[in-house]
């Protein structure tokens, strides 16, 4: 079906595609991106839902779709939908109460943020970590052992 799926962008700059209606023509429906597998199969496992959440469409790599455009289009969307800096170095880490304050370099800039002490970070099977601040924002070291040996410190005492 990927294949023969067509995707664009709508009027409003959202990813469409039509299908079958009742009426024996075709209706768009505006679909939502979404990785099964974000960390563990990064490039693959795509699924396309509708806005109630049904799966219009499943891929197991972006090849499946027949055309540049289109795999460009989904990729374009994951990108946005998937936005998750990566910490190159933890400059501080402050213990405050119920809360920590880090503050990092990423690949999008330096940040300052707060994880709650209750919160355990995501240690990945592949050697990585997801850390959650309180506002929901997710930010990922993808090989801890990489940073400097200060940063590397700092996240140890975190993860301890």
């Amino acid at each position: 079906m990927p294949k023969s799926l067509q995707i664009y962008r709508n009027k409003t700059g959202h990813l469409a595609t039509k299908i079958p209606n009742d009426h024996d023509g075709l209706k768009e429906i505006e679909l939502f991106v979404a990785k099964c597998f974000p960390w563990s199969q990064p490039d693959g496992f795509i699924s396309l839902r509708d806005k109630k959440g049904r799966e219009i469409a499943f891929v197991e790599r972006l090849d499946e779709f027949g055309d540049e455009q289109t795999r460009r289009l989904i990729e374009e969307e994951l990108q946005e939908r998937l936005f998750l800096p990566r910490i190159e170095k933890i400059d501080a880490l402050d213990d405050q109460i119920d809360l920590f304050r880090w503050k990092v370099k990423t690949d999008a800039g330096a940040r300052i943020f707060y994880t709650r002490r209750r919160e355990i970070p995501r240690e990945l099977s592949k050697g990585g970590v997801i850390i959650k601040d309180i506002a929901g924002d997710r930010y990922y070291i993808p090989e801890p052992e990489n940073l400097d040996s200060r940063s590397r410190e700092l996240l140890w005492m975190y993860l301890d």
